[in-house]
């Protein structure tokens, strides 16, 4: 109802500062609401379980070339599933997210909004009524599919000041691919492994070659016009270009770029690599290891800035790795790796791990009543513990505190992780009612 939207927009801007704009995000289908906003977000969930219309990544370009061809000149978002779900809605894998994410770079979106993470759910644990399954945890757990959120993060940081000023074009008839054929499992997809898209930008050309096998790699040719500029390697290329290609992923080209455009990649890189130094200098600072001035860096011209900061990067991770912080970080995540994989499968066993009387008994947003299974009740006890003591130590080391006694603490805490969450394999290994457990990523073509 445009109506109340808008008279609800007029309500926040009273309490909103001036510069904070409320834009909802409405279904993509809901292009008649396009008039009605300043940037349309529309989402759009196609991972669907077996029992509804099944996994369907390839139909994000469809769609969202349509809703930017009615926009016209209207910004356009694309908001893609950050969840699962028990019933409806399955749980997308890492190339099934690399997938959509640039199947709508390709039809034209303009941005990125996630539905569905950071989660604030924690299902095993405790009675919240959010979804069971996130690429976030509201803990900053990693569900197995977050590769393909990391990775489409990494490229999108690199070629979003092109991305912004691009506008869908058809492919020149000097630009093309060679590549084999990929037929989807489940019949929605047939065609090129590979799929090669161009965007027109104000002075150059960008392409992208996009993976259609969100479940294996595969490998192309292609072949681009004028000067050629990788901007994953961030290097000048060939004008025949030997490509493999992670499941569902792509890679991106700007051919004849002006300078400007080419110096906005760097910068926006630069953006996102100083906040990642930031996060480690900030950890090596409590070890009195020695970090770079990124403000002398960002003085430099933007390509000489990124290199300077690589190398900046290359030389704190040494100084760590051979300091004791090295090992008390390589113990954290191990640490986490553990606790991440077993947070993942007793939240796909939740039909085993809270059982009827814990639904009936426990209030809603508090923790789960004791199990009635003493030893499985004993194993979520040291579960609860080593997460709290692994957050409680991440905090601390994150906000530059390191000690001797600290890096005891994790060293000591290495086991009881390992060992809480081998236990907790074990009792749903063993469980008399297994086949209960769920299946989030059910229908994909690796399983």
């Amino acid at each position: 109802n445009a109506d109340v939207m808008l008279r609800m927009h007029q309500e926040l801007k009273k309490y909103m500062p001036e510069h904070v704009i409320p834009i909802p995000y409405l279904n993509s289908s809901s292009t008649d609401l396009i008039p009605y906003v300043p940037v349309f977000i529309g989402d759009w969930y196609p991972i669907k379980r077996a029992n509804s219309s099944g996994r369907n990544p390839w139909c994000v370009y469809p769609e969202f070339q349509r809703v930017v061809k009615l926009a016209g000149s209207k910004p356009v978002w694309f908001m893609p599933q950050g969840f699962g779900t028990y019933e409806n809605y399955a749980f997308p894998t890492s190339g099934e997210i690399r997938l959509m994410l640039h199947l709508a770079v390709a039809a034209g979106v303009r941005g990125i909004a996630w539905h569905g993470f950071p989660n604030g759910h924690w299902p095993w644990m405790m009675n919240y009524n959010m979804y069971p399954y996130s690429h976030l945890g509201g803990g900053g757990q990693h569900a197995p599919s977050w590769d393909g959120v990391r990775d489409a993060g990494r490229t999108f940081a690199t070629v979003g000041p092109l991305l912004s000023n691009g506008t869908v074009a058809p492919l020149p008839d000097n630009a093309s691919i060679s590549c084999g054929e990929y037929k989807s499992p489940n019949g929605y997809y047939q065609g090129r492994a590979v799929k090669l898209f161009a965007q027109r930008l104000p002075a150059g050309m960008l392409f992208l070659a996009v993976n259609q096998n969100p479940y294996g790699v595969e490998k192309a040719t292609i072949y681009l016009p004028g000067n050629v500029f990788d901007l994953t390697a961030l290097a000048s290329a060939k004008n025949k270009i030997e490509l493999t290609l992670a499941s569902g992923d792509a890679a991106y080209f700007v051919c004849d770029a002006s300078e400007e455009e080419l110096q906005a990649v760097f910068q926006s890189r630069f953006r996102a690599e100083a906040a990642r130094y930031v996060l480690l200098a900030d950890r090596a600072k409590g070890a009195g290891i020695p970090t770079a001035d990124l403000e002398a860096l960002r003085k430099m011209p933007p390509a000489k800035a990124l290199e300077s900061l690589f190398a900046e990067f290359a030389k704190l991770e040494a100084a760590i790795q051979a300091s004791p912080l090295g090992k008390t970080l390589a113990e954290m995540q191990e640490i986490r790796s553990a606790l991440d994989e077993i947070d993942f499968r007793l939240g796909v066993a939740r039909k085993l791990v809270v059982t009827a009387d814990m639904e009936k008994n426990t209030k809603r947003y508090a923790r789960w009543v004791p199990h009635q299974d003493a030893k499985y009740e004993a194993i979520r006890n040291r579960l609860a513990r080593a997460f709290g003591e692994f957050y409680r130590i991440t905090d601390l080391i994150d906000t530059g505190t390191f000690t001797p006694e600290l890096a005891a603490a994790v060293t000591a805490l290495v086991p009881q992780a390992r060992e809480a969450a081998q236990e907790a394999h074990a009792w749903l290994d063993n469980h008399p009612d297994k086949a209960m457990i769920d299946d989030p990523y059910e229908g994909n073509a690796n399983r």
